[in-house]
């Protein structure tokens, strides 16, 4: 394995093995290098090819600062369904005063891993679009940042989303996140130990967990194990719609000063206006329909079908995207199906044939703005409903 002083001396080591395109400074980095000097990344954007349990680069060493200058960090299976992220991006050993900063980490199972740091700073970082489990393979998790017998871990303007867990600390003293947002979480949004102390700023964690799809009893937007603990302090912070079990698992709580909705817990629960109003005037939306898919909460990126209701006689749909027209191009075992074409959301009612035994509808989205795992999808989009698959019912409150 090589040794370097800094990240760019690697990828200049191994230009002849790599994959440069120089119009927009892309690199396919070797894998597994160990980092022990402070470096800024010149590159635009960088691709490790890692296996589950592969790693792209190790940290070891003291008062490092690991600036990526803006630049994109992709998984090798980036775009793809969110069980197939592999990979670690970054795992920090043994080291003290470690910044990762000024990065996004897109498509791995885990993104920051850390053991035994006894300062770690994440600031101005984005984790997206990593691991979250298949639904018939429930025991398995993916982390963006994971820390275990650290004696502090600080975040700072960065944002996680579309993962299977968020943040979570095993044997760590001190925890402060601030300015930050945590959303479209399958697992927990963060988990705490007992005895971390906790200080949390400025900071949304909203449409965690998945009541679709219950998986173990872990699922919430905050876990703090064994209870509240005092020192821990929230304040000018918003948690909500976060489903499954409850928002927040703790034994007692004050909600001084930020805001929570939670309809298992009435008694911590702010009004949903209010929750709603804090977050839109952080630029949050919130969808007039609050669904999950099989992955999580479903965050209207790209269009879907919803078989809602069934009699006899007809099915009802509900067709969902970002802004944009749909129209009906196909389908069979109905006679009659209304509206054929307008604009999301919309609800549909399809009448089933006497004599057919088998129904599906295909439909095209019109649309510049859905994306589909990450990625941007350009043009026209089909999109199809078969009346037996699974239903996935209404999580909003």
């Amino acid at each position: 394995m090589i040794k370097s002083k800094s990240l760019i001396g690697i990828l200049l080591m191994a230009l002849p093995l790599l994959q440069c395109k120089q119009e927009d400074r892309f690199l396919v980095a070797p894998k597994g290098q160990i980092i022990q000097s402070s470096f800024v990344l010149t590159a635009d954007s960088l691709r490790w090819a890692l296996e589950d349990k592969e790693v792209g680069i190790v940290v070891e060493g003291d008062e490092l600062v690991l600036d990526f200058n803006g630049a994109i960090v992709y998984g090798h299976n980036f775009g793809e369904a969110p069980s197939q992220q592999t990979g670690t991006a970054i795992h920090i050993k043994k080291a003290k005063h470690v910044t990762i900063k000024n990065a996004t980490f897109l498509g791995f199972k885990d993104g920051i891993l850390a053991d035994e740091v006894d300062t770690l700073l994440i600031e101005n970082c984005v984790f997206d679009y990593g691991f979250r489990p298949n639904p018939a393979d429930p025991i398995n998790f993916g982390h963006a940042v994971l820390v275990k017998k650290n004696k502090q871990l600080v975040v700072i303007d960065s944002k996680v989303s579309h993962w299977e867990s968020g943040i979570g600390i095993v044997n760590g003293a001190h925890f402060k996140l601030s300015k930050s947002e945590l959303s479209f979480i399958s697992g927990s949004g963060i988990v705490l130990p007992e005895g971390c102390s906790a200080l949390i700023d400025h900071c949304a964690l909203y449409f965690v967990g998945n009541p679709a799809k219950p998986r173990l009893d872990d699922t919430y937007g905050f876990l703090f194990e064994n209870g509240w603990d005092p020192a821990m302090q929230i304040s000018q912070s918003v948690i909500a719609h976060c489903k499954s079990g409850s928002t927040i698992q703790v034994q007692s709580l004050s909600t001084n000063n930020w805001l929570a909705y939670d309809p298992y817990i009435p008694q911590v629960s702010s009004s949903s206006e209010k929750v709603d109003s804090f977050l839109l005037q952080k630029g949050i939306a919130i969808p007039s329909l609050l669904l999950q898919d099989e992955y999580g909460q479903y965050d209207h990126s790209y269009p879907k079908a919803w078989l809602r209701e069934q009699d006899e006689e007809k099915d009802i749909f509900l067709l969902t995207a970002p802004q944009g027209n749909w129209r009906l191009v196909g389908g069979e075992g109905y006679d009659r199906v209304v509206p054929k074409t307008g604009t999301f959301p919309v609800t549909i009612t399809a009448f089933r044939s006497d004599t057919s035994q088998s129904q599906s509808l295909e439909f095209e989205y019109l649309g510049k703005s859905a994306q589909r795992y990450g990625l941007p999808i350009k043009g026209t989009i089909p999109f199809a409903i078969n009346s037996s698959a699974p239903s996935f019912q209404d999580a909003s409150h």
